[in-house]
């Protein structure tokens, strides 16, 4: 007769019941990890890093220190090409893999005069790096000031 093992059952967020696996079953390497997390949905992956910082420590120093650094730097481009004019949408285009930033982001100005302020000054200095101005169209037919849009690129 085989021999077999009892598992612990624990609730997911979701209702769902998952296994608790022993230490030897747990150990992964981060593209095994990657494997399993890529698929999840975002609310699934908030739960995940939400139990595991408040179980360790070092988990939640490091989730605090990535949240708080994305932040400031949103914080330091916004304020920086605010001065042009009022923005109406801002996006900051994010590597999946990494999750860090990949260097470039959209404007969108709420009128045409505040985007072409912001071409007529294509360079700025933020946080000690170069981020430069170019205008981006989501159409060929994109003639409202609406959907006229700059993309930044930080280097």
């Amino acid at each position: 007769m085989e021999d077999l093992k009892e598992r612990k059952l624990e609730e997911v967020g979701n209702g769902q019941l998952l296994p608790i696996l022993n230490e030897s079953e747990a150990s992964s390497t981060v593209e095994e990890l990657r494997g399993l997390l890529d698929p999840l949905a975002k609310p699934q992956l908030i739960y995940l890093l939400a139990q595991a910082g408040s179980q360790y420590p070092s988990i939640a120093v490091e989730i605090k220190s990535v949240a708080s650094a994305d932040s400031v730097l949103q914080k330091l481009f916004v304020r920086a090409i605010q001065e042009h004019g009022e923005i109406e949408e801002g996006v900051i285009i994010y590597d999946k893999a990494t999750g860090k930033s990949r260097g470039y982001g959209f404007v969108t100005y709420r009128d045409m005069e505040s985007a072409q302020r912001s071409l007529k000054a294509p360079s700025k200095l933020i946080d000690g790096r170069m981020a430069v101005c170019n205008l981006a169209s989501e159409g060929l037919s994109s003639t409202s000031p609406k959907e006229t849009m700059h993309w930044w690129s930080v280097t």
